[in-house]
């Protein structure tokens, strides 16, 4: 109930175009859980039912803080008596094809899972971990565009103003392409020392490591379509169209479970990831096709170009990364250590790389990019100054 509440003040503050606490409150609930899990459960019979309190009072401290941010936006919310009112009936009839489209990916999720119940013994696991790192970038990239996108959206369309819905589709695609491709390269490269670094401890082997980083990057492939169906949807949503995705997902999620069929006995544990990645790319190539022929997107040939330099300075960073590997092949003693410090070094030297590229070729201004970010900085002091 609290969890529910709080995403209903979190559309609120999206709606206000207030991104920054309607994202951070959700932080609370891993401050939140990981601390009743470190000093509550001295109190406790087992850390479970630690941590099950944790959930529930990060619930409290996320509706707080989301309610405190409304109120300060000048949007204070008082509960009220429910009415069956023409704005009601429509929001309900738009919800039905969201709620029904909402599981979709936990569908898809639970075919693969079902799908790597059949394989050899482990494969559940091997897929789970690379799961978890390929959600990161999705999380943070995919959910945030979506999120800030659509109430920019509907702001442009209610206004009447086509240009700017069109600009601002084409700046996102722009914008998480940006930083997806260069994750998506990075992943593919140095997926094996991640796996390795993170989660090869105990029972789970260098070698199960080195497996699960093939179904990382089976996933990792789709990364960029991932993101962009978080992306191109909320041009559906903000013309009022909540159904036309739901159609596709539905469509998609059936050439997954086709595609799972296919690939997970000759592929194993990398099957149904990359049965995901191709659905995801699928499903991009329909809503894209879609929205152009309702010209609710606009491609043009500025946009072609920067992210064909922008995947010609991944693929630049993935050379070097590469190299550096070859160079320095992993010893046979305090691997640990070696793949701290190894990812420690290239992960940074990747990032600058890649920034470096996009700078030669004209994609990316450094300076320009360097004075905005000062100037925000000072603009959010000076808000901040007299509060304080």
């Amino acid at each position: 109930m609290l969890i529910c509440a709080a995403a209903l003040v979190s559309g609120v503050l999206n709606g206000l175009h207030r991104f920054s606490m309607a994202a951070a409150a959700y932080l609370s609930f891993n401050v939140v859980g990981i601390a009743a899990v470190l000093f509550v459960t001295p109190f406790m019979p087992t850390v479970a039912h630690a941590a099950a309190w944790g959930v529930t009072a990060s619930g409290f401290v996320q509706l707080g803080l989301l309610m405190i941010a409304a109120r300060r936006a000048g949007f204070d919310l008082t509960p009220l008596p429910p009415r069956i009112t023409p704005e009601i009936r429509r929001l309900g009839r738009r919800m039905l094809p969201g709620l029904i489209g909402s599981g979709v990916t936990q569908i898809n999720l639970t075919i693969d899972t079902i799908i790597a119940t059949l394989l050899p013994a482990g494969s559940v696991s091997l897929m789970y971990f690379a799961d978890r790192l390929n959600q990161l970038p999705l999380g943070v990239l995919g959910a945030a565009a979506g999120t800030t996108l659509l109430p920019v959206l509907t702001k442009h369309l209610a206004e009447d103003d086509d240009d700017g819905a069109h600009a601002s589709q084409n700046r996102a695609i722009d914008y998480v392409l940006m930083l997806t491709l260069p994750a998506m390269a990075g992943l593919l490269v140095l997926a094996t020392p991640i796996m390795q670094f993170l989660f090869a401890h105990g029972s789970f082997s260098l070698h199960d490591a080195a497996l699960s980083a093939q179904s990382l990057r089976a996933y990792a492939f789709g990364l960029p379509a991932f993101v962009l169906i978080k992306v191109l949807s909320p041009a559906f949503f903000a013309r009022g169209d909540t159904s036309t995705p739901v159609k596709i997902g539905f469509f998609t999620l059936t050439i997954n479970l086709m595609l799972n069929l296919l690939l997970m006995k000759p592929l194993a544990h990398v099957g149904p990831p990359l049965a995901s990645s191709l659905a995801a790319l699928l499903n991009v190539c329909i809503l894209s096709s879609l929205l152009i022929r309702r010209d609710a997107l606009r491609p043009n040939g500025q946009m072609f170009t920067r992210v064909a330099q922008m995947t010609v300075a991944s693929v630049v960073m993935a050379l070097v990364l590469a190299g550096v590997n070859t160079l320095f092949p992993m010893p046979s003693s305090h691997i640990t250590l070696w793949l701290g410090i190894m990812l420690l070094v290239e992960v940074p030297v990747g990032g600058l790389l890649y920034l470096l590229a996009l700078q030669i070729m004209g994609v990316l201004d450094l300076a320009t990019v360097l004075d905005s970010f000062k100037r925000r900085l000072a603009r959010r002091k000076k808000k901040a100054g007299p509060a304080s």
